[in-house]
């Protein structure tokens, strides 16, 4: 089991209901890696998020875990 949660925000889940199942899986397939490897798929945060691993997805969305 993995130390990390996952928390998807409203706005962040009514956008991914509006994507086409395909961006949907690939989401959660980035969400499942980051969760169980974070530091191979992720950024480790620094500052107030220390702790906290992030990446990208699509180069556009932030997806962080903590």
């Amino acid at each position: 089991m993995s130390p990390f949660r996952v928390v998807i925000k409203r706005p962040a889940e009514d956008w991914l209901r509006r994507q086409p199942i395909e961006i949907q899986s690939r989401f959660a397939t980035k969400i499942r890696e980051l969760k169980e490897y974070p530091e191979i798929f992720g950024k480790p945060l620094r500052g107030r998020l220390y702790g906290n691993w992030e990446l990208y997805f699509e180069h556009r969305y932030r997806i962080y875990i903590q």
